[in-house]
């Protein structure tokens, strides 16, 4: 989910996004597609990759990357 439905020119948001990591070990690597109004890039992709060890998915972890307005 976006931190706000709209951008303006040099404004950042954030977007939380969830992995449920239950069952998975080893390398995991997830794409999160944003789609844009911007004609010279529509569509960004934002790649998400953990290493999973078997048995330790207990709490939440999260990066977090500034979103720039066109």
């Amino acid at each position: 989910m976006a931190s706000s439905g709209r951008l303006k020119p040099g404004e950042t948001g954030k977007i939380s996004v969830t992995v449920n990591l239950v069952g998975k070990s080893g390398s995991l690597t997830k794409t999160v597609h944003v789609y844009t109004n911007d004609p010279a890039s529509p569509v960004t992709n934002l790649s998400v990759r953990v290493n999973v060890r078997k048995g330790a998915v207990k709490g939440q972890a999260t990066e977090q990357r500034p979103l720039s307005g066109p």
